[in-house]
């Protein structure tokens, strides 16, 4: 019998968050719950807009949640969680990448006592789970909610990014 070493147990850890981070990447769907969009003003440039979207889960949806985006641009929005757990917010595509963090609500009827965070690169689905969250904790090197708290434009456009993913 093979000797499992520290090393392999990395790699098994990194497999398995690289498995999460690709099935992040698909599903999804549903409805617009809430959005905003804090933006920069007097950009003057192009406003196209694009979505960023996801479930919110711990094995159940996290319904009543406040999700919140800090993005590199400066720009920041949020959105509430529906009974499936979806979010949706607008925003430029300038304004990528950026750090989410979902707040408060219920999952299976229980008050939701810890925040959970996930990252976006770009337009598309990030949903943010419990492996998310390891995940964000590995991309800064810290305490996901201290990250999110303290973390600077320079600090998301350094940290999210597809080769640090």
């Amino acid at each position: 019998m093979k000797k499992i070493t520290n090393k392999g147990m990395a790699q098994i850890a990194v497999s398995a968050i690289m498995a999460a981070v690709l099935a992040a990447c698909g599903g999804g769907g549903g409805g617009d719950t809430s959005s905003g969009n804090a933006g920069n003003s007097g950009n003057g440039g192009s406003t196209s807009t694009s979505t960023a979207s996801g479930v919110a889960a711990v094995g159940a949806p996290i319904v009543g949640g406040t999700v919140s985006l800090k993005c590199a641009s400066g720009a920041s929005a949020t959105a509430t969680t529906g009974a499936d757990g979806t979010w949706k917010v607008s925003l430029k595509s300038s304004d990528y990448p950026c750090a989410i963090r979902v707040e408060g609500g219920q999952a299976n009827g229980q008050a939701l006592t810890t925040t959970l965070h996930s990252v976006v690169t770009g337009a598309g689905i990030a949903n943010i789970t419990p492996l998310t969250d390891l995940m964000v904790s590995i991309l800064s090197s810290s305490q996901p909610n201290a990250w999110f708290n303290s973390a600077t434009n320079g600090d998301l456009s350094s940290k999210i990014s597809a080769a640090a993913l």
